[in-house]
């Protein structure tokens, strides 16, 4: 490295040993991280592609940040890569508010799975009732009709036809 911004300072690490030290930033890579920041970079040195990795590095005050690392190779005029020029940008707000959605997003999944058992329960619930109150319609008209044959029998007579259906209309 031939260069580092003052802003480095705002890390934690002087300008001096982010410089001289090239594996100062490798130390400070989370132990998750590191493998797959050397992956990138060893693939983008090989390649002369361009580099870019996100990964958590704890700063010189001891705290996890998350940062996006991108370095695009410049070359001589004939093409010959001679070095990488990039930026470490914080996402750690942008990391914090992901990590943020996703617990909403999992408890309103668990909200919508606990809700949407409550309404299979009550729907089956209410789906037995209404075949039950089927039933006993279905059980009362029955009744009902066989009521109406008996008032039309022949110990009512004729005449009382007309009083029955008025009679059945009216219950």
């Amino acid at each position: 490295m031939t260069y580092a911004s003052p802003q480095i300072a705002s890390l934690g690490f002087a300008m001096e040993d982010w410089i001289g030290k090239p594996d100062l930033r490798l130390q400070h890579i989370h132990e998750d991280d590191l493998e797959k920041f050397a992956q990138a970079m060893l693939h983008s040195r090989s390649t002369a592609e361009a580099f870019s990795c996100q990964y958590r590095l704890y700063d010189g005050f001891g705290r996890l940040r998350w940062f996006h690392d991108e370095a695009n190779v410049v070359r001589d005029k004939s093409g010959t890569p001679l070095f990488f020029s990039g930026v470490m940008l914080d996402i750690s707000d942008k990391k914090a508010m992901e990590a943020e959605l996703n617990e909403h997003r999992y408890y309103l999944e668990r909200n919508v799975e606990r809700r949407t058992e409550q309404l299979v329960k009550n729907m089956t619930l209410l789906e037995s009732c209404n075949a039950s109150l089927c039933d006993k319609l279905a059980l009362t008209q029955k009744e009902l009709a066989a009521l109406k044959q008996q008032m039309a029998g022949p110990m009512f007579g004729a005449a009382s036809n007309d009083c029955t259906e008025s009679l059945c209309v009216q219950l």
